[in-house]
């Protein structure tokens, strides 16, 4: 079995001690990046530790952990019973995969599920649909057809896990694989990157100095030699920028506080980021981290770039670099 087929994952202890250790909660995270890794799309993983007689049920986001006091399952079978239970006929959603990402045909669809969706037959295929306008037509649903490996997607947890997808209009079956549609988990105080890029759409006059916009066209001032100097005029307007991404479409679906549905750290005050696990329970039974909220971000852009990984040399890649600066 492959780490993109897996739907939970568990760790077993012979020691009953060892449920209170942080390696053991660092040993069974290694296992969900792996499924965080592999498959694209999924927001949540559960997963449990059974150390001899005492079991922690987890779950596990783009923000950290969430985990159970001990239950001994000789004194409490019937939670065992119904744990495992619920581990086996979860559904695609209680699972954690993305429910906004759709698979199957124009008249029948369901969430994507990469462990069970394998093979694309014709007319079917992950997707999304976003409201937009395009060609000048009023805003309207779109169907985005997504190609089934993303072009990038990280073996990370508490990250942004941006993950990368080639996409094309559903209505435009000749067209190539044009569209990038990237998703995210931003922390909730960050701005959104869709709302710089929509602005770099907007028509703006000329700035007077690098960095200001003027609302309406203004004649520009006279001003003395120096401070030319030291704050020259641009020759062209700043905005749109020549060479940037076109910007079609972003919006957030989700977030961290939802999924969790109630569930939390303890809240205290402390560091942002804990501290290094170590062998001993000291991180896992700590009060000083506080609570993270990531929103889930979804951004359109065009046309679809080479990849970074794909360079043939480091001179090619620290050119695209400078070019991107640049813009």
């Amino acid at each position: 079995m492959c780490w993109n087929e897996v739907r939970a994952v568990g760790e077993l202890k012979c020691n009953a001690k060892a449920s209170d250790l942080d390696l053991t909660v660092l040993q069974l995270a290694n296992y969900v990046r792996e499924i965080f890794g592999t498959q694209p799309g999924r927001r949540q993983v559960h997963a449990f530790t059974l150390c001899r007689a005492n079991m922690r049920l987890w779950t596990f986001d783009r923000a950290g952990a969430v985990g159970s006091t001990i239950v001994d399952i000789h004194k409490q079978p019937a939670i065992f019973v119904a744990a495992m239970l619920r581990f086996a006929t979860m559904d695609a959603r209680e699972v954690g995969f993305d429910p906004t990402i759709r698979w199957g045909t124009e008249n029948t669809d369901a969430i994507f599920d990469p462990t069970v969706h394998r093979k694309s037959l014709p007319g079917q295929g992950p997707f999304v649909r976003i409201s937009c306008r395009r060609g000048g037509n009023a805003t309207a649903e779109h169907k985005l057809l997504l190609y089934p490996r993303p072009l990038a997607c990280r073996f990370a947890i508490n990250t942004r896990g941006s993950i990368c997808w080639k996409a094309r209009w559903a209505d435009s079956p000749d067209d190539e694989w044009s569209l990038i549609v990237k998703d995210q988990w931003r922390v909730s105080d960050r701005e959104r990157e869709g709302d710089f890029l929509r602005l770099l759409e907007l028509p703006t006059p000329q700035p007077q100095t690098p960095g200001f916009t003027s609302p309406e066209p203004k004649a520009p001032e006279p001003t003395t030699q120096e401070h030319q100097k030291s704050e020259p005029r641009l020759s062209k307007p700043l905005l749109p920028a020549d060479g940037l991404p076109e910007y079609i479409w972003h919006g957030d679906t989700d977030s961290t506080d939802l999924l969790r549905d109630g569930l939390s750290f303890l809240v205290g005050v402390g560091s942002r980021y804990p501290p290094k696990f170590t062998t001993t329970s000291k991180r896992l039974a700590q009060e000083s981290i506080p609570k993270l909220n990531r929103i889930h971000t979804r951004l359109v852009l065009s046309p679809v770039g080479q990849e970074l990984l794909q360079s043939t040399s480091y001179t090619q890649l620290l050119r695209a670099i400078h070019a991107a600066l640049r813009g």
